[in-house]
């Protein structure tokens, strides 16, 4: 069974509330908790690089500050692509259009009725021709 990085988080997070005992409202109070501070993070890395490369700069100056630019090169851009990739995955899911099995096959239906009409008129022409040549 494969299981990716996120799901396997997601086991251990519940597995972790089932050893604990939590149900009901402390089980949703939790994982609420853990949706907030998920939705904080990457702003958070930006402050964090940031802070790393003042702390660097008045610690030991130029030479420590290329190693937090460094940790700062690679961490606001990381931060804007997850952004974007999560811009682009909401702006995929509003513009989405709902679409329904019934209007699938309604859809179908139709078509295959289009097709049969094309295929009756097409004889007639064909038996109207023949009639005609004779």
């Amino acid at each position: 069974m494969d299981v990716t990085a996120k799901e396997a988080f997601r086991l251990g997070f519940l597995a972790r509330c089932a050893e604990e005992g939590l149900t009901g409202e402390p089980l949703n109070a939790r994982i609420k908790n853990a949706a907030e501070k998920q939705s904080w993070i990457i702003p958070a890395l930006g402050l964090g690089a940031t802070a790393v490369g003042g702390l660097a700069l008045a610690r030991g100056g130029v030479r420590d500050l290329a190693s937090g630019a460094g940790v700062m090169a690679g961490l606001i851009p990381a931060g804007g692509l997850l952004a974007g990739a999560g811009l682009g995955y909401g702006a995929a899911k509003m513009t989405e259009p709902n679409i329904t099995d019934s209007d699938i096959k309604a859809q179908e239906l139709a078509d295959t009725y289009r097709i049969y009409a094309e295929k009756a008129k097409a004889n007639r022409r064909a038996r109207q021709y023949r009639v005609a040549r004779q």
